[in-house]
C-alpha cells in the first residue's frame, strides 16, 4: 500500500545536498540542517523547506531543500522570511507540508492527496510526479535532482494513456491518465506509440 505520511529526514536531505553541491562547498563545513519558510515564486507565497549553513572561514552558503516545490539550491544570502510557526499546513500540487516540533528544532510531515481522477494534462502530471518523488526513497530523490527530466508526453502503451516523462537511460515515470497512479520503471520491452 502506497504511503501517504512521510516525516522528512534532516540528516538524509543534508547528505543529498552535500553529494549535490559537492564542487561548490569545497572545504566548507555544513552545519545542522533546520526547518525556515522559503518563498514559492509559483504560488506566491511561504512554504516550509530545509535549510543548511555552510561555512568556510568567513564564508557562508546557504544551502536549501523545499519538498513542496520539489526544489533545491545553495545561495549567497539567506532569503528573508517571516518567522515559522509551529503546527501550521502547507499546500503546493499535491503535497501538503505540517511543520511539526519546536521552533529550534521543527520537521516536516508531508502527506499526499487522493488522486484517484483523471490525469488531465502535462502540467497535472509534472505535479504527481514530483509527489511521487517527494515520497521516494531518498537515492531516488537525488537521482531526480542530479538527472533533469526530460519533457513530458502523451504515450499509448497496451491500449492505456500515459503521460510519460524519461528520467534515467531507460528508465521513466508513468502517470497513468485515468487514474493518475505514477510508477517509476523501466521502458525496456514495452512499445510506446507517442500522441502528438
Amino acid at each position: 500500500m502506497e504511503k501517504k505520511f512521510l516525516t522528512v529526514s534532516k540528516e538524509e536531505v543534508k547528505n543529498m545536498l552535500s553529494n549535490l553541491f559537492m564542487d561548490e562547498l569545497q572545504g566548507f563545513e555544513l552545519g545542522s540542517p533546520r526547518v525556515k519558510l522559503l518563498f514559492s515564486t509559483s504560488i506566491l507565497d511561504y512554504v516550509p523547506g530545509i535549510i543548511i549553513e555552510a561555512a568556510k572561514g568567513n564564508e557562508v552558503k546557504y544551502l536549501i531543500y523545499s519538498p513542496l516545490q520539489m526544489n533545491i539550491n545553495i545561495f549567497d544570502e539567506l532569503p528573508l522570511a517571516p518567522q515559522l510557526e509551529i503546527g501550521n499546513t502547507y499546500h503546493q500540487g499535491y503535497l501538503n507540508a505540517d511543520v511539526i516540533g519546536e521552533v529550534d528544532d521543527a520537521n516536516i510531515v508531508l502527506n499526499k492527496e487522493d488522486t484517484e481522477n483523471v490525469c488531465k494534462d502535462k502540467s497535472m502530471a509534472e505535479a504527481l510526479i514530483k509527489a511521487f518523488v517527494a515520497f521516494s526513497e531518498i537515492s531516488l530523490l537525488q537521482d531526480y535532482f542530479k538527472i533533469p527530466g526530460q519533457e513530458i508526453f502523451s504515450c499509448l502503451i497496451d491500449n492505456e494513456k500515459y503521460w510519460l516523462m524519461q528520467h534515467r537511460g531507460t528508465y521513466a515515470f508513468f502517470v497513468k491518465q485515468k487514474d493518475s497512479q505514477v510508477e517509476y520503471k523501466s521502458t525496456k520491452g514495452l512499445q510506446i506509440t507517442k500522441i502528438s
